[in-house]
Protein backbone atom coordinates (compact mmCIF):
# COMPACT_ATOMS: atom_id res chain seq x y z
CA UNK A 1 0.00 0.00 0.00
CA UNK A 2 1.40 3.39 -0.96
CA UNK A 3 0.43 6.61 0.71
CA UNK A 4 -0.92 9.28 -1.65
CA UNK A 5 1.40 12.26 -1.93
CA UNK A 6 -0.28 15.65 -1.78
CA UNK A 7 0.21 19.18 -0.53
CA UNK A 8 -0.80 19.23 3.14
CA UNK A 9 1.07 22.16 4.61
CA UNK A 10 0.22 25.84 4.86
CA UNK A 11 3.89 26.85 4.51
CA UNK A 12 6.20 23.85 4.80
CA UNK A 13 6.52 20.73 6.97
CA UNK A 14 9.24 22.33 9.09
CA UNK A 15 7.39 25.60 9.70
CA UNK A 16 3.97 24.04 10.25
CA UNK A 17 5.26 21.37 12.61
CA UNK A 18 7.53 23.68 14.60
CA UNK A 19 5.17 26.60 15.09
CA UNK A 20 1.59 25.48 14.42
CA UNK A 21 1.07 21.78 15.07
CA UNK A 22 3.63 20.65 17.65
CA UNK A 23 3.60 23.44 20.30
CA UNK A 24 0.49 21.95 21.93
CA UNK A 25 2.12 18.51 22.06
CA UNK A 26 5.49 19.75 23.30
CA UNK A 27 4.18 22.00 26.07
CA UNK A 28 1.76 19.30 27.29
CA UNK A 29 4.54 16.71 27.50
CA UNK A 30 6.93 19.13 29.20
CA UNK A 31 4.32 20.08 31.78
CA UNK A 32 3.69 16.41 32.53
CA UNK A 33 7.42 15.71 32.90
CA UNK A 34 8.39 18.64 35.15
CA UNK A 35 7.30 17.88 38.73
CA UNK A 36 7.09 21.51 39.86
CA UNK A 37 4.88 22.41 36.90
CA UNK A 38 2.38 19.62 37.38
CA UNK A 39 1.91 20.14 41.13
CA UNK A 40 -1.57 21.14 42.27
CA UNK A 41 -1.71 24.82 43.13
CA UNK A 42 1.54 25.66 41.33
CA UNK A 43 1.88 29.41 40.77
CA UNK A 44 3.66 31.25 37.99
CA UNK A 45 6.93 32.92 38.86
CA UNK A 46 7.54 36.46 37.68
CA UNK A 47 9.68 35.39 34.73
CA UNK A 48 7.20 32.68 33.74
CA UNK A 49 4.42 35.26 33.76
CA UNK A 50 6.57 37.62 31.69
CA UNK A 51 7.21 35.01 28.98
CA UNK A 52 3.92 33.13 28.90
CA UNK A 53 1.43 35.90 29.55
CA UNK A 54 2.98 39.18 28.44
CA UNK A 55 5.21 38.06 25.56
CA UNK A 56 3.20 35.17 24.09
CA UNK A 57 -0.41 35.74 25.14
CA UNK A 58 -0.69 39.52 25.11
CA UNK A 59 1.95 39.72 22.37
CA UNK A 60 -0.09 37.50 20.04
CA UNK A 61 -3.08 39.79 20.55
CA UNK A 62 -1.06 42.75 19.32
CA UNK A 63 0.43 40.76 16.44
CA UNK A 64 -2.96 41.03 14.74
CA UNK A 65 -1.88 44.61 13.97
CA UNK A 66 -0.04 43.09 11.00
CA UNK A 67 -3.37 41.82 9.64
CA UNK A 68 -5.13 45.13 10.12
CA UNK A 69 -3.75 48.60 10.83
CA UNK A 70 -0.16 47.93 9.73
CA UNK A 71 -0.92 46.30 6.38
CA UNK A 72 -2.11 48.54 3.56
CA UNK A 73 -4.22 45.86 1.89
CA UNK A 74 -5.97 44.77 5.07
CA UNK A 75 -6.34 48.33 6.33
CA UNK A 76 -8.24 49.24 3.17
CA UNK A 77 -10.30 46.05 3.09
CA UNK A 78 -11.36 46.23 6.74
CA UNK A 79 -11.42 50.00 7.22
CA UNK A 80 -14.99 50.00 8.54
CA UNK A 81 -14.35 47.04 10.86
CA UNK A 82 -11.29 48.76 12.32
CA UNK A 83 -13.48 51.64 13.42
CA UNK A 84 -16.75 50.14 14.59
CA UNK A 85 -15.47 46.94 16.23
CA UNK A 86 -13.27 48.71 18.86
CA UNK A 87 -15.99 51.30 19.47
CA UNK A 88 -18.74 48.72 19.95
CA UNK A 89 -16.50 46.51 22.12
CA UNK A 90 -15.70 49.44 24.39
CA UNK A 91 -19.33 50.58 24.63
CA UNK A 92 -20.48 47.03 25.38
CA UNK A 93 -17.80 46.73 28.05
CA UNK A 94 -18.81 50.02 29.66
CA UNK A 95 -22.45 48.93 29.65
CA UNK A 96 -21.65 45.56 31.21
CA UNK A 97 -19.37 47.13 33.80
CA UNK A 98 -21.94 49.82 34.66
CA UNK A 99 -24.92 47.51 34.99
CA UNK A 100 -23.34 44.33 36.35
CA UNK A 101 -20.04 45.52 37.78
CA UNK A 102 -16.63 44.02 37.18
CA UNK A 103 -17.95 40.49 37.71
CA UNK A 104 -20.32 40.73 34.74
CA UNK A 105 -17.66 42.34 32.57
CA UNK A 106 -14.97 39.74 33.26
CA UNK A 107 -17.40 36.86 32.84
CA UNK A 108 -18.47 38.10 29.43
CA UNK A 109 -14.86 38.64 28.36
CA UNK A 110 -13.80 35.19 29.61
CA UNK A 111 -16.63 33.45 27.74
CA UNK A 112 -15.73 35.40 24.60
CA UNK A 113 -12.10 34.35 25.04
CA UNK A 114 -13.05 30.66 25.36
CA UNK A 115 -15.12 30.94 22.18
CA UNK A 116 -12.21 32.64 20.40
CA UNK A 117 -9.70 29.97 21.47
CA UNK A 118 -11.94 27.16 20.22
CA UNK A 119 -12.70 29.01 16.99
CA UNK A 120 -9.00 29.37 16.25
CA UNK A 121 -8.56 25.60 16.34
CA UNK A 122 -11.63 25.15 14.16
CA UNK A 123 -10.19 27.66 11.72
CA UNK A 124 -6.92 25.77 11.45
CA UNK A 125 -8.84 22.58 10.75
CA UNK A 126 -10.83 24.25 7.97
CA UNK A 127 -7.64 25.56 6.38
CA UNK A 128 -5.82 22.26 6.51
CA UNK A 129 -8.68 20.35 4.93
CA UNK A 130 -8.33 22.38 1.71
CA UNK A 131 -6.34 19.45 0.26
CA UNK A 132 -8.76 16.75 1.39
CA UNK A 133 -9.70 14.04 -1.06
CA UNK A 134 -13.32 13.21 -1.85
CA UNK A 135 -13.14 10.31 0.58
CA UNK A 136 -12.05 12.66 3.38
CA UNK A 137 -14.57 15.38 2.59
CA UNK A 138 -17.39 13.07 3.68
CA UNK A 139 -16.07 13.25 7.25
CA UNK A 140 -15.55 16.98 7.70
CA UNK A 141 -18.37 17.19 10.23
CA UNK A 142 -16.88 14.35 12.28
CA UNK A 143 -13.46 16.02 12.22
CA UNK A 144 -14.92 19.30 13.46
CA UNK A 145 -17.02 17.57 16.12
CA UNK A 146 -14.04 15.60 17.46
CA UNK A 147 -11.86 18.72 17.66
CA UNK A 148 -14.58 20.85 19.28
CA UNK A 149 -15.43 18.17 21.83
CA UNK A 150 -11.75 17.87 22.74
CA UNK A 151 -11.80 21.51 23.85
CA UNK A 152 -15.40 21.87 25.01
CA UNK A 153 -15.42 18.90 27.39
CA UNK A 154 -12.57 20.34 29.52
CA UNK A 155 -14.46 23.63 29.77
CA UNK A 156 -17.58 21.80 30.97
CA UNK A 157 -15.39 19.99 33.48
CA UNK A 158 -14.04 23.35 34.66
CA UNK A 159 -17.42 24.97 35.35
CA UNK A 160 -18.91 21.82 36.94
CA UNK A 161 -15.92 21.10 39.21
CA UNK A 162 -15.23 24.12 41.45
CA UNK A 163 -11.85 24.38 43.04
CA UNK A 164 -9.68 24.94 39.98
CA UNK A 165 -6.41 26.56 41.07
CA UNK A 166 -6.27 28.82 38.02
CA UNK A 167 -8.42 31.43 36.32
CA UNK A 168 -8.89 32.69 32.80
CA UNK A 169 -8.55 36.36 33.72
CA UNK A 170 -9.64 36.95 37.33
CA UNK A 171 -11.08 34.70 40.08
CA UNK A 172 -14.70 33.85 39.42
CA UNK A 173 -14.70 34.96 35.79
CA UNK A 174 -16.10 31.61 34.63
CA UNK A 175 -19.35 30.42 36.22
CA UNK A 176 -19.44 27.61 38.77
CA UNK A 177 -22.22 25.08 38.33
CA UNK A 178 -22.76 22.41 40.97
CA UNK A 179 -25.38 19.85 41.82
CA UNK A 180 -26.73 16.64 40.26
CA UNK A 181 -27.72 18.33 37.00
CA UNK A 182 -24.24 19.79 36.57
CA UNK A 183 -22.60 16.43 37.13
CA UNK A 184 -25.05 14.84 34.73
CA UNK A 185 -24.16 17.35 32.02
CA UNK A 186 -20.47 16.71 32.66
CA UNK A 187 -20.90 12.94 32.43
CA UNK A 188 -22.88 13.29 29.22
CA UNK A 189 -20.20 15.53 27.71
CA UNK A 190 -17.50 13.02 28.64
CA UNK A 191 -19.40 10.17 26.99
CA UNK A 192 -19.99 12.29 23.88
CA UNK A 193 -16.33 13.32 23.74
CA UNK A 194 -15.03 9.77 24.11
CA UNK A 195 -17.51 8.51 21.52
CA UNK A 196 -16.59 11.20 19.01
CA UNK A 197 -12.88 10.66 19.58
CA UNK A 198 -13.22 6.91 19.13
CA UNK A 199 -15.30 7.35 15.99
CA UNK A 200 -12.80 9.82 14.57
CA UNK A 201 -9.86 7.48 15.24
CA UNK A 202 -11.71 4.61 13.56
CA UNK A 203 -12.38 6.84 10.57
CA UNK A 204 -8.70 7.76 10.30
CA UNK A 205 -7.73 4.08 10.50
CA UNK A 206 -10.25 3.22 7.78
CA UNK A 207 -8.97 6.00 5.48
CA UNK A 208 -5.45 4.68 5.89
CA UNK A 209 -6.32 1.04 5.29
CA UNK A 210 -8.76 1.66 2.46
CA UNK A 211 -7.31 4.67 0.62
CA UNK A 212 -3.76 4.99 1.93
CA UNK A 213 -4.54 8.49 3.24
CA UNK A 214 -2.56 9.99 6.10
CA UNK A 215 -3.31 13.63 6.85
CA UNK A 216 -0.65 14.48 9.42
CA UNK A 217 -1.74 18.10 10.04
CA UNK A 218 -5.27 16.98 10.84
CA UNK A 219 -4.07 14.21 13.14
CA UNK A 220 -1.65 16.47 14.99
CA UNK A 221 -4.09 19.37 15.24
CA UNK A 222 -7.02 17.42 16.68
CA UNK A 223 -4.75 15.32 18.88
CA UNK A 224 -2.80 18.32 20.16
CA UNK A 225 -5.96 20.29 20.91
CA UNK A 226 -7.43 17.39 22.85
CA UNK A 227 -4.20 16.75 24.74
CA UNK A 228 -3.37 20.33 25.74
CA UNK A 229 -6.87 21.30 26.88
CA UNK A 230 -7.28 18.12 28.94
CA UNK A 231 -3.80 18.30 30.47
CA UNK A 232 -4.07 21.97 31.43
CA UNK A 233 -7.64 21.92 32.72
CA UNK A 234 -8.73 18.39 33.66
CA UNK A 235 -5.66 16.29 34.45
CA UNK A 236 -3.64 18.95 36.30
CA UNK A 237 -4.79 21.70 38.63
CA UNK A 238 -2.15 24.40 38.73
CA UNK A 239 -1.59 27.87 37.35
CA UNK A 240 1.63 26.91 35.56
CA UNK A 241 0.14 23.92 33.77
CA UNK A 242 -2.94 25.81 32.64
CA UNK A 243 -1.14 28.98 31.58
CA UNK A 244 1.59 27.13 29.69
CA UNK A 245 -0.77 24.85 27.77
CA UNK A 246 -3.25 27.66 27.20
CA UNK A 247 -0.93 30.45 26.08
CA UNK A 248 1.74 28.57 24.14
CA UNK A 249 -0.60 26.26 22.23
CA UNK A 250 -2.72 29.24 21.19
CA UNK A 251 -0.31 32.15 20.86
CA UNK A 252 2.60 30.56 19.01
CA UNK A 253 0.51 29.20 16.09
CA UNK A 254 -1.24 32.56 15.74
CA UNK A 255 2.04 34.49 15.58
CA UNK A 256 3.34 31.90 13.10
CA UNK A 257 0.39 32.52 10.79
CA UNK A 258 1.00 36.25 10.90
CA UNK A 259 4.67 35.59 10.18
CA UNK A 260 3.86 33.39 7.18
CA UNK A 261 1.56 36.00 5.67
CA UNK A 262 3.93 38.90 6.20
CA UNK A 263 6.82 36.97 4.71
CA UNK A 264 4.76 36.08 1.62
CA UNK A 265 3.49 39.59 1.15
CA UNK A 266 6.91 41.11 1.69
CA UNK A 267 8.30 38.95 -1.10
CA UNK A 268 5.46 39.72 -3.50
CA UNK A 269 4.31 43.24 -2.56
CA UNK A 270 6.95 44.88 -0.38
CA UNK A 271 5.33 48.32 -0.66
CA UNK A 272 2.10 47.02 0.87
CA UNK A 273 3.60 45.67 4.09
CA UNK A 274 5.44 47.06 7.07
CA UNK A 275 8.46 45.03 5.95
CA UNK A 276 9.73 47.00 2.96
CA UNK A 277 12.45 44.44 2.45
CA UNK A 278 10.88 41.29 3.82
CA UNK A 279 12.72 38.04 4.43
CA UNK A 280 13.46 35.67 1.62
CA UNK A 281 12.36 32.09 2.07
CA UNK A 282 15.88 30.94 2.95
CA UNK A 283 16.05 33.50 5.75
CA UNK A 284 12.49 32.94 6.95
CA UNK A 285 13.64 32.05 10.46
CA UNK A 286 16.50 34.54 10.62
CA UNK A 287 16.83 36.16 14.07
CA UNK A 288 16.54 39.62 12.51
CA UNK A 289 13.21 38.70 10.91
CA UNK A 290 11.89 37.31 14.20
CA UNK A 291 13.03 40.39 16.11
CA UNK A 292 11.32 42.67 13.60
CA UNK A 293 8.07 40.73 13.74
CA UNK A 294 7.95 40.52 17.54
CA UNK A 295 9.26 43.93 18.53
CA UNK A 296 6.08 45.89 17.88
CA UNK A 297 3.61 43.40 19.46
CA UNK A 298 5.81 42.84 22.51
CA UNK A 299 6.34 46.58 22.89
CA UNK A 300 2.60 47.21 22.90
CA UNK A 301 2.11 44.25 25.26
CA UNK A 302 4.60 45.79 27.71
CA UNK A 303 2.77 49.12 27.50
CA UNK A 304 -0.61 47.48 28.04
CA UNK A 305 0.49 45.37 31.00
CA UNK A 306 2.29 48.35 32.53
CA UNK A 307 -0.94 50.35 32.48
CA UNK A 308 -2.91 47.42 33.88
CA UNK A 309 -0.45 46.97 36.74
CA UNK A 310 -0.06 50.64 37.61
CA UNK A 311 -3.77 51.43 37.46
CA UNK A 312 -5.52 48.21 38.47
CA UNK A 313 -3.51 45.21 39.68
CA UNK A 314 -0.55 46.75 41.56
CA UNK A 315 1.23 43.37 41.60
CA UNK A 316 4.41 43.57 39.47
CA UNK A 317 6.14 46.82 40.27
CA UNK A 318 9.52 45.15 39.70
CA UNK A 319 8.65 44.90 36.00
CA UNK A 320 6.64 48.08 35.62
CA UNK A 321 8.35 50.47 37.98
CA UNK A 322 8.31 53.30 35.46
CA UNK A 323 4.54 53.07 35.14
CA UNK A 324 4.10 53.01 38.91
CA UNK A 325 6.38 56.00 39.29
CA UNK A 326 4.47 57.94 36.64
CA UNK A 327 1.11 57.37 38.34
CA UNK A 328 2.51 57.68 41.87
CA UNK A 329 1.37 61.24 42.34
CA UNK A 330 -2.04 60.76 40.73
CA UNK A 331 -5.22 59.87 42.53
CA UNK A 332 -6.12 56.69 40.65
CA UNK A 333 -8.51 55.08 43.12
CA UNK A 334 -11.56 56.70 41.59
CA UNK A 335 -10.24 56.23 38.08
CA UNK A 336 -9.56 52.52 38.63
CA UNK A 337 -13.12 52.02 39.86
CA UNK A 338 -14.69 53.91 36.97
CA UNK A 339 -16.74 51.83 34.50
CA UNK A 340 -14.85 53.09 31.47
CA UNK A 341 -11.24 52.33 32.42
CA UNK A 342 -11.28 48.53 32.69
CA UNK A 343 -13.14 48.10 29.36
CA UNK A 344 -10.67 50.53 27.79
CA UNK A 345 -7.65 48.61 29.04
CA UNK A 346 -9.25 45.33 27.91
CA UNK A 347 -10.10 46.77 24.50
CA UNK A 348 -7.10 45.15 22.70
CA UNK A 349 -8.26 41.69 23.80
CA UNK A 350 -11.94 42.30 23.03
CA UNK A 351 -11.14 43.78 19.63
CA UNK A 352 -8.81 40.89 18.83
CA UNK A 353 -11.50 38.31 19.65
CA UNK A 354 -14.12 39.98 17.45
CA UNK A 355 -11.92 41.25 14.62
CA UNK A 356 -10.37 37.82 14.10
CA UNK A 357 -13.75 36.57 12.96
CA UNK A 358 -13.42 38.84 9.93
CA UNK A 359 -9.73 39.05 9.00
CA UNK A 360 -9.24 35.26 8.98
CA UNK A 361 -12.52 34.34 7.34
CA UNK A 362 -12.14 32.02 4.37
CA UNK A 363 -13.57 33.45 1.13
CA UNK A 364 -16.85 31.84 0.08
CA UNK A 365 -16.94 29.43 -2.87
CA UNK A 366 -13.18 29.12 -3.17
CA UNK A 367 -10.61 26.52 -2.29
CA UNK A 368 -7.76 28.99 -2.27
CA UNK A 369 -5.64 29.43 0.80
CA UNK A 370 -7.61 31.10 3.60
CA UNK A 371 -4.43 32.78 4.78
CA UNK A 372 -4.42 35.30 1.95
CA UNK A 373 -7.38 35.11 -0.49
CA UNK A 374 -5.27 35.74 -3.61
CA UNK A 375 -2.38 33.48 -2.64
CA UNK A 376 -2.48 29.72 -3.11
CA UNK A 377 -0.86 27.30 -0.73
CA UNK A 378 2.54 26.59 -2.23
Amino acid sequence: MSVIKRRLWLESPGIDLSFILLPAWIVSIVVLLVPAWREEGSVLTGLQWLLLVMVVDVGHVWSSLYRSWLDARDRAQYSAHLLWIPLLCWLAGVLLHSLGGQAAFWRALALLAVYHFIRQQQGFLKWYRASDSQAEQKYHLLDMAALTAGALHPMIYWVTHPGREFTWFVPGDLPEWTGPLALGVHDASRVAWIGLLAGWLCKEAWLLSRHGLIHWPRLLLIGGTTLSWNVGIVLLNGDIAFTATNCLAHGIPYIALVWIIQARRARKEPDQTLWRHGPRRKSFLAPASAALLLSIPVGFAFLEEGLWDALIWRERESFFGLFHAFFEGLEVTGIAASPWLVPLLALPQATHYVLDGFIWRRPEKTRESPLVPTEGIQ
